[in-house]
Formats: C-alpha cells, structure tokens, sequence
C-alpha cells in the first residue's frame, strides 16, 4: 500500500515538473511581459498604468503632478481598492477605472488604448499607434541629440524626440509624431499679417469671429452678418468651409470681405500662448485670433 502511495505522489511530482518546464519554455527565467494601459475620461485626460514582472506592483502616471509616478502595491482585499500607496487608490467600477487621492476621485476613465511588451522598455502594440515606454537609461540622460523627430508624451506634451520626451521627467510613455491639438471654443479676429509686412486690423475684433464646434461645424461673425460652415482638420491642417451667410450691408469700410477670403485660404493652424494662428500656404501669412470675451 506504502508502495502505491509513493507511487502516485512520484507521478504528481513528474508531472508537476513537466509542466513547470513548459511554463519556462514560454516564459524563460520567469520575465513577464510589461502590460501598459491607457485610460481616458470624457475630458481627453490620460492615465497611463504600467503593470510588469509578477504584476504584484503598478506604476501610475498621475494627471496634474508633474512626472508624478505613483508606485501602488496590490491589495488582497477583493471588495477595496485593487491597488494603493496609502495615499492613492486604484479600483475598478464596471468597465471604468477610478483614482482615488485619500478617497477622493481625481480620474475616472475607460480604457482607451492597450499594449504589451518587454521589461526593457521596448515599443508595446496599442492597436494602430505604437506606443513606447520610456527607459531607466532615457530617463536618465543627461545630454540629448538635437535631431528633430517629434514624439508625443503621455503629458500631451510634443517633444523633439523620445530622449527629450523621457529625460524631461514627465513623460512614461509617448508616441512617434507632434500631438494632436484640438480646434475648439471662440475666437475673435485681431489681425492678419502678410510676409510682405502688410496688415489687415479691424476697428473692432468682437465682430470677426469663429467658433469651432465638436461636430465639426463652425459659426462664424462677419462684421454685421453672421454664417456658418464647416472644417476639415488632419493633424495641423485645417481647411474651413463657409456655407451660408447673411447678407446685410456693413458698410464701405468694413474687412468683410477681406476676412472671408483670408478665411478660405487657411490651411494650417498651431498655438502660441494663448492665441490660435491661421496659416496661409507657403508662409504667406498668418491671421492671429485670441480668445473671444
């Protein structure tokens, strides 16, 4: 019977030990992949978790702290929070996750991108973009290269390159190219100025205006008539469209007209501090717009 026993237990052992093999095969020296996940709320805020080695441990990227990354430890607790620092918690809500700072919700996103890869901080696959996890050895780099391939940092931030985006201290993760800005809210018209010196100014900039709209339509104010139409954006390209306007007499002195054919010919667009410029093609000109009052 003793024999039996002894037995059985051997045929547990080999077969425990096979499988561990296997295991190894797939999984050499125990490296697990770096998982990165991206969460974004309503707003276009990101959190980026980081989540590698045996997974007991994340790192966050936490919005509104400068190169604040959190590191959490795993709680066991199945009806608390799933990560936590003491400060900070990370749990889920259904398909949302939730970011506590000494319970109070500072985030809260679905997952908007995901992706894996190796504990070096290689490229992860997230879908169409590639994503990249900054290195211990980019984060620490003293010096960078002057060569400009833009990337965009997790902070929406566009860098030269990857080792400006990384040693710069609030980056994780980015992408290759500029990020993408979004045109949106009232702008009023202050001037246009052409690369031969010549301006155009209007007597009062509350009556010039353009108001981007999610749906891609815009209202626009035409000195004393007011239209509407629509944009195209690509990046930092911009085409805008006017489709209906109305037709009341502004007088002979008014920049109407010059104000909708400046209009038609933008095609690119960027922001410097706190006003939106217009570009016409080949550096032509630019119209420069601030905040509607």
């Amino acid at each position: 019977m003793k024999n039996k026993t002894l037995v059985f237990y051997l045929i547990i052992i080999v077969i425990i030990l096979f499988f561990a093999g296997a295991l190894m095969s797939i999984n050499p020296q125990g490296v697990y992949s770096t998982k990165t996940y991206v969460y974004e709320d309503v707003d276009g805020k990101q959190l980026v978790v980081t989540q590698s080695s045996s997974a007991d441990k994340i790192s966050v990227v936490v919005p509104g702290i400068s190169g604040g990354t959190v590191v959490m430890d795993e709680k066991a607790s199945s009806s608390g929070p799933l990560y936590s620092d003491g400060s900070y918690d990370l749990m889920t809500l259904g398909d949302d996750v939730i970011l506590r700072l000494d319970g109070r919700i500072i985030f809260r996103g679905a997952v908007a991108m995901f992706g894996e890869g190796n504990d070096d901080g290689e490229n992860i696959d997230a879908g169409n973009i590639d994503t990249y996890v900054c290195s211990d050895d980019q984060k620490e780099a003293e010096a960078c290269t002057l060569d400009y391939s833009p990337v965009c940092g997790n902070d929406s931030s566009t860098y030269s390159n990857a080792c400006g985006a990384c040693s710069s201290g609030n980056v994780d993760t980015y992408v290759a190219g500029e990020c993408l800005v979004e045109l949106s809210g009232k702008w009023q018209w202050d001037k246009t100025t052409l690369a031969d010196g010549t301006e155009y100014e209007p007597e009062d900039s509350l009556n010039f205006t353009i108001s981007f709209d999610p749906d891609d339509q815009i209202k626009m104010g035409v000195d004393c008539n007011v239209g509407g139409g629509e944009y195209i954006k690509s990046g930092s390209k911009v085409h805008i469209s006017l489709q209906s306007i109305t037709e009341a007499y502004c007088g002979d002195d008014s920049l109407d007209t010059t104000y909708l054919q400046q209009i038609s010919d933008v095609q690119t667009f960027l922001f410097e501090d706190d006003l939106l410029l217009l570009e016409f093609p080949a550096d032509s000109g630019v119209m420069i717009f601030s905040i509607s009052r």
